[in-house]
């Protein structure tokens, strides 16, 4: 499975914490999930958690979905995940850690109760789960996720399951998915604190906060969100039978902010020298390729130390970051090669290779921003969808010239078509008129700009 961080990357001990290795295992074990995807999973969901305790200091989205390359005073390149895949990503991760308990190394998926009404709910009553929608549909939602992705192998998945029977939705003519979820869940799915609470408690869980998701493309974001909130009300109903509120499960995230408390509590003053190492760490190099008495040293810290202990696992992620930035500056490589023509100045950007996050998935977007000596800027996107690609552009240059875009596969080079001289706009190109299928081919892409010579 190709995605956005190497899997060599993915292979290293400290890409998960030790908690999140041993459900990461579990997980691949129990129901044989691909191990990129439950890695990713896992490592976006630590990345957003461990970086966004603190609510007024969250880990910008923008952040975590880009990947940049500004070491070229001519050129700034960068590589943008599509949100909506990073954010499903992070989802999925965070309902894998709340069913999980570390303590018995089991997780505990709650299933539904015989009947509706001994959680104080009705199959027929609107707006507990999906605003407009009856309890009945959202219970079909999570019966079709639970069994056409959580207890499907990932090899016998389908590349395009359907999750919601449209005939059963009451809010066909919206455009908006609306799915209720926890506060505390929504705090770190938006990067602000929640703007509306919603009035009318669910039972057991309480007070909930709405997401607005386009029914266009992020129908999977409601489902995992919807699942979630399932999970929470079930999991509350089992430990409130007695009457009584009942601890929860020692899960990682639990483990993280009690970190992160021990770490603002702690009082030890750090050497120089380990500041030092954690700087090197964060930017330089991997524990592992410390010298022995360094990470002797590292290691002391982290056992006495909380604050240390945090500042460690924070610089590792950092670490993690630069290097698949890395990795996208050599895939990215080159810049525009400039060619003097007879008449002309031709500019070719480097093939981008625009891969999904998952198999599964097939609508995501590129862009890239391309500075030209001299000339001025120009904008490229590609918008891959499954039956056909947009190119958008805009332009910002001093002198007039010709974009033509190219389209090449592994099999075969394809010639450069034109996009026109105006200074914005797009086009769509079918993959059946291309002779391509994103599926089977490598898909690579480029862009020329002819200047005429003035």
């Amino acid at each position: 499975m190709k995605t956005w961080i190497p899997e060599a990357i993915m292979k290293w001990p400290e890409f998960l914490s030790e908690p999140l290795k041993e459900l990461r295992d579990y997980v691949i074990e129990k129901r044989e999930e691909c191990f990129c995807i439950i890695s990713l999973d896992l490592h976006i969901y630590e990345e957003r958690v461990l970086f966004s305790l603190e609510l007024d200091k969250k880990l910008p989205w923008s952040v975590i979905c880009t990947y940049e390359d500004d070491r070229n005073p001519y050129q700034f390149e960068y590589y943008e995940e599509d949100l909506l895949i990073v954010k499903k990503h992070f989802l999925r991760g965070w309902l894998e850690d709340m069913i999980w308990d570390r303590d018995s190394r089991v997780q505990y998926e709650c299933q539904l109760p015989d009947r509706l009404e001994d959680i104080g709910l009705g199959s027929e009553e609107k707006g507990y789960f999906f605003r407009d929608e009856s309890i009945g549909f959202s219970i079909d939602s999570i019966r079709k996720y639970r069994d056409k992705y959580r207890n499907t192998p990932f090899k016998k998945r389908k590349k395009r399951p359907r999750y919601y029977d449209p005939k059963k939705s009451m809010t066909k003519l919206d455009n908006y998915w609306y799915v209720y979820i926890t506060q505390d869940l929504w705090c770190y799915y938006y990067d602000r604190k929640p703007d509306k609470i919603y009035n009318k408690d669910i039972p057991f869980v309480g007070l909930m906060s709405s997401i607005r998701c386009p029914k266009s493309n992020e129908t999977e974001l409601t489902v995992i969100a919807n699942y979630i909130t399932w999970q929470e009300l079930l999991r509350d109903y089992k430990l409130n039978k007695s009457g009584k509120r009942m601890k929860r499960r020692n899960n990682c995230l639990k483990e993280i902010r009690q970190l992160h408390d021990a770490a603002v509590a702690d009082t030890a003053i750090i050497p120089d020298d380990v500041n030092e190492l954690i700087k090197q760490i964060s930017g330089e190099k991997r524990i592992s390729e410390l010298s022995g008495d360094d990470q002797n040293k590292i290691g002391e810290w982290i056992e006495k130390s909380p604050k240390v202990q945090l500042a460690i696992r924070k610089a590792q992620l950092k670490y993690i970051r630069k290097m698949t930035n890395e990795v996208y500056e050599k895939r990215i490589s080159g810049g525009w090669v400039k060619n003097l023509a007879e008449g002309f100045n031709v500019w070719f950007t480097p093939l981008w290779m625009p891969l999904p996050a998952t198999a599964s998935e097939k609508e995501f977007t590129r862009s890239n921003l391309f500075n030209i000596e001299e000339i001025g800027t120009i904008k490229i996107s590609i918008k891959i969808r499954p039956t056909y690609l947009i190119v958008s552009w805009w332009r910002d240059t001093v002198v007039i010239g010709d974009l033509s875009v190219n389209f090449s596969a592994r099999e075969r080079m394809a010639e450069y078509l034109p996009l026109g001289a105006s200074t914005h706009g797009e086009r769509l190109f079918c993959f059946d008129e291309l002779k391509l299928d994103p599926s089977e081919n490598n898909l690579d892409i480029s862009i020329k700009f002819e200047l005429e010579k003035t």
